[in-house]
């Protein structure tokens, strides 16, 4: 795999894990954008590090998961490891519990 090819995999695994996020948040009843999403507190993430932090503000509070390079990248057609399953819905959890 060419470096562009890697580069467009995890910038798109990064934007499907972002969808995934946003509609079990509106599923939830809470209304986020991209905004409210920040990846490697807000640093390049080029070149790609080998992980990333994921923070997510909404309702107050704050979320966050650690997610590898392999994770993001396996995720640039759609989400379905079941570790990336599983941090979405924690993190959802963690910002919607009452």
């Amino acid at each position: 795999m060419n470096i562009a090819r890697t580069v467009d995999g995890f910038v798109e695994g990064m934007q499907n894990i972002e969808r995934d996020i946003l509609k079990e948040m509106r599923a939830a009843g809470i209304t986020i954008t991209t905004s409210d999403l920040q990846w490697n507190h807000g640093q390049a993430v080029l070149p790609i590090p080998e992980s990333l932090l994921l923070e997510i503000n909404a309702q107050g509070r704050t979320a966050s998961a650690a997610m590898s390079r392999e994770q993001i990248e396996d995720s640039y057609e759609r989400v379905e490891r079941i570790d990336v399953v599983l941090a979405i819905k924690s993190l959802v959890a963690g910002l919607t519990k009452k």
